[in-house]
């Protein structure tokens, strides 16, 4: 987007009977009210120039673009009524083509993540997550269990079972492909694709692995005497 000089422009024009002023980032005439209560919404003059010339008002959803991108240039030939997330898109993606604009925001961004960490860790941030945690309200979701395909409802979107009983059903029917020995026990157990193939897991719990490590540490102690 082209940088447009003010510095030569007229404070202020008139359309139609109708006074606008350039206000605000100074880009764009705005149709002038002595009161700020009737300032919210004020009509730009590339709008009015555009209604003025279809005959009807910018429908809801759409905004008046400048073509060439010159936000001064409001002759009706360069004034075009557009869907207002395709302009916002299109200077979004026009900004970004560019690189001053990429490392402007950028440097941005990155202050402004630090300031953020900052209050997230200060004691005022801590305070406000304790509190916005505790104030949440979680809505229960309609879902429907993988196993037995019954309907039951969750405040979580990803849960995928009614029950626990579902879950381990499902689990010993699709995922618990392989079959062990337990090394301590003896004992057959079933366990899942999160174990790698070429490792075969030797014990059925965490309980029996302490057991059959601890045993063989005193053997060795014993030899070692």
């Amino acid at each position: 987007m082209e940088t447009i000089n003010t510095l030569n422009k007229p404070k202020s024009v008139v359309f139609n009977g109708v006074k606008y002023c350039l206000m605000g980032t100074r880009r764009y005439y705005l149709e002038y009210h002595s009161r700020n209560e009737d300032r919210k919404g004020a009509k730009g003059l590339h709008t009015a120039i555009w209604e003025y010339y279809n005959g009807k008002e910018v429908p809801k959803g759409y905004c008046v673009h400048h073509k060439d991108g010159n936000t001064f240039n409001n002759d009706i030939s360069n004034l075009e009524c557009v869907e207002i997330k395709k302009h916002l898109s299109d200077h979004a993606k026009a900004n970004f083509a560019r690189s001053e604009y990429r490392a402007k925001n950028k440097e941005i961004l990155d202050g402004v993540r630090e300031k953020a960490s900052e209050w997230h860790r200060s004691p005022e941030g801590r305070a406000w997550h304790s509190q916005n945690s505790k104030n949440r309200v979680l809505v229960p979701k309609t879902l429907v269990c993988e196993f037995c395909g019954k309907e039951f409802q969750s405040p979580y979107a990803d849960t995928r079972f009614c029950s626990d009983s579902c879950g381990s059903k499902y689990r010993r029917k699709f995922v618990l492909n392989y079959v062990g020995v337990c090394k301590e026990c003896g004992k057959e157990f079933r366990y899942g694709k999160g174990t790698p193939k070429e490792k075969d897991k030797e014990f059925c719990s965490v309980s029996c692995r302490a057991k059959y490590i601890n045993k063989h540490r005193q053997l060795k102690k014993k030899k070692g005497e």
